[in-house]
């Protein structure tokens, strides 16, 4: 008897696994900005990576829960980061590596223009009333 296994091949995320665990109250002032779809802010984690942008997407207005959290490391140049070109307005605003040039859409991490072929990384959020949990 024979057996064949077939198995799709995933180019996995070259980012660093570190530990995102925290929560944001959107009524301070300093998050409150993010109450608004289409709305964006980094955030610092305290972990070792270089932060997050946590986006209210205005494509996902109709969704329990419309925010995007994107690692900052870029999925080509791993030693960069990325950085909001505001430049673009409604779903078209762009993370930017000043190194490499990869383009990723911040509200849903999608390569918009290479080399990088692998989307930014994402983490889970959870929202309650006002309070955003972030967690991996």
């Amino acid at each position: 008897m024979m057996v064949m296994v077939n198995s799709c091949s995933k180019t996995a995320n070259p980012v660093p696994y570190y530990s995102v665990d925290f929560t944001l109250d959107l009524t301070l002032p300093e998050y409150s900005s993010l109450q608004t779809p289409g709305n964006w802010l980094y955030i610092s984690t305290g972990s070792n990576t270089k932060g997050v942008i946590i986006c209210n997407s205005p494509t996902n207005t109709n969704s329990p829960n419309p925010f995007i959290i994107l690692d900052r490391t870029c999925t080509y140049n791993t030693t960069g980061y990325v950085t909001v070109n505001t430049k673009g307005t409604g779903v078209n605003v762009y993370a930017t590596d000043s190194v490499c040039g990869s383009v990723f859409n911040i509200y849903n991490g999608a390569v918009q223009h290479s080399p990088a072929t692998i989307p930014l990384k994402q983490y889970n959020s959870t929202l309650t009333g006002w309070s955003l949990h972030v967690y991996n």
